[in-house]
């Protein structure tokens, strides 16, 4: 009786099926490491290698340069990191870099035509102002 029972159990441990990792369906899995991400940014497009956690804010001030937009609170409430993306106001401070591909990204230095400054700017380097005014 001891044997059956110890056999019967060796083998359904045995059996058990691995599943089809080809079936699986949902996204693909991305990271730790970095991904290529492909953004475009005041009509010009920008690839990076970022890890997928990178915030869009993260992403254009450390790897593309765009420094126009800060880092004030770090939590979408202060309006200093807000960029437009697809029309719409976002704080970059909370926004993934990933999750803006595809979309078209303007920050504070897309205001301006060629030399000549938005007027948004330009009141702010008459006034000497701190932020960068976008919001």
């Amino acid at each position: 009786m001891k044997s059956a029972g110890v056999t019967s159990i060796a083998t359904a441990v045995t059996s058990v099926a691995v599943p089809d990792t080809g079936a699986q369906t949902g996204p693909a899995v991305l990271g730790p490491g970095d991904v290529p991400v492909a953004l475009t940014v005041n009509g010009k497009r920008v690839d990076l290698k970022i890890e997928p956690r990178v915030t869009l804010l993260d992403a254009l001030r450390t790897r593309a340069d765009l420094t126009g937009n800060k880092r004030v609170c770090d939590r979408g409430t202060c309006g200093a990191c807000t960029m437009i993306v697809d029309g719409r106001t976002v704080y970059a401070c909370s926004t993934l870099a990933i999750e803006a591909q595809g979309k078209r990204i303007r920050t504070v230095e897309g205001l301006s035509s060629g030399n000549a400054l938005h007027p948004v700017q330009q009141a702010f380097c008459d006034v000497d102002a701190l932020m960068c005014g976008f919001c």
